[in-house]
This record gives C-alpha cells, sequence and structure tokens, in this order.
C-alpha cells in the first residue's frame, strides 16, 4: 500500500524533528527555507488527516499523530 510507504517515510521526518525541536526549540525552524511553525504544522497536520481514515488505527500512525501534537501543539 503507498499509503503505508508515505507513512513510513513522514514518520521517519516526523520523528527527526522532534528530536531536534525538543534540544533546540524554535530556532530550530530558522534552519527551514520556510522557517514559519505554522506552515510546517498545516503541511504535517494536512499529512496527517489524510492518513487517519485508512491507517489511523496503526501503531505507526498513532506515532505520528502524538509526535505531531508535541512538536506543533502550542502553534496557532
Amino acid at each position: 500500500n503507498v499509503k503505508i510507504l508515505w507513512l513510513s517515510d513522514k514518520l521517519s521526518n516526523m520523528r527527526t524533528l522532534a528530536r531536534n525541536y525538543a534540544t533546540q526549540g524554535d530556532d530550530f525552524f530558522k534552519k527551514f527555507n520556510n522557517p514559519s511553525p505554522r506552515d510546517h504544522k498545516w503541511y504535517y497536520g494536512t499529512i496527517l488527516e489524510m492518513l487517519r481514515g485508512d491507517l489511523g488505527e496503526y501503531p505507526a500512525f498513532v506515532e505520528y499523530e502524538a509526535l505531531y501534537h508535541t512538536v506543533f501543539d502550542k502553534f496557532d
């Protein structure tokens, strides 16, 4: 399933984001071409919603969602 592959890739990205955010805080986003954490929240949140229906029960999705909230919940 392509969505499982996509989730795997995005989970890897989210793990890296969470790890770096935990050590660097908001400054971490300054390294990106688009340094807006809100834009990154939108991107990863869109992925979250696109995968929820088909993969919401998968442990990898549950981890992705938890990491998403850890990193992005403070940004409105």
